[in-house]
């Protein structure tokens, strides 16, 4: 009985830092939209808008990064099934941007203490994120079929580690009616 009162309490701690850091990490933000009239079963190759190497890229995220990006998408667009092709010939043209961001919120100020008190008012959060957008483009009208956008808090520097997670998120439904893997 009194090694359970022991580590009841270590217990509880341990939980307790378990369901706080929980808390902290954020799942992408992500939004998709696309043309319901497009059968996209029928498409099967796709060519990225931009080439295989390294390219100044807008929107201040490092050429580097920005290519790892753009080999991410490629390699997901590769699983869900569709066959890279030369530019000329694929069915599908896709461009991959990334860029950094400071997102700010505005959040409710914690209340909550182990004694009575009142405290009311706001706390104002700014955090790094890396915000992705993907756009799916038919390549003999060059209409935008589908788009993908998504946003997750990094550190200053987007790793591999936090870039292939909010990649896979922002492709997550394309392409449109696909059973869920």
């Amino acid at each position: 009985m009194s090694r359970v009162r022991t580590l009841l309490p270590l217990l509880l701690a341990a939980l307790l830092l378990v369901a706080l850091l929980s808390g902290c990490a954020s799942a992408p933000r992500v939004r998709t939209a696309f043309d319901h009239r497009v059968d996209f079963h029928a498409f099967r190759t796709f060519a990225m808008m931009h080439p295989n190497r390294i390219v100044p890229g807008t929107g201040g995220l490092d050429p580097f990064t920005l290519h790892r990006v753009r080999q991410m998408t490629f390699t997901v667009l590769k699983q869900r099934g569709l066959v890279p092709a030369a530019y000329a010939e694929a069915q599908l043209r896709v461009a991959a941007f990334a860029e950094p961001r400071l997102r700010t919120e505005v959040i409710p100020a914690s209340t909550w203490t182990p004694y009575p008190r009142h405290y009311h008012g706001t706390e104002l959060r700014t955090f790094e994120t890396v915000m992705i957008e993907v756009h799916v483009i038919d390549a003999p009208s060059g209409a935008v079929l589908w788009y993908g956008k998504a946003e997750t808090i990094t550190g200053a520097e987007a790793t591999d580690d936090e870039l292939w997670p909010l990649v896979q998120a922002v492709l997550a439904e394309f392409p449109p009616g696909r059973a869920a893997e």
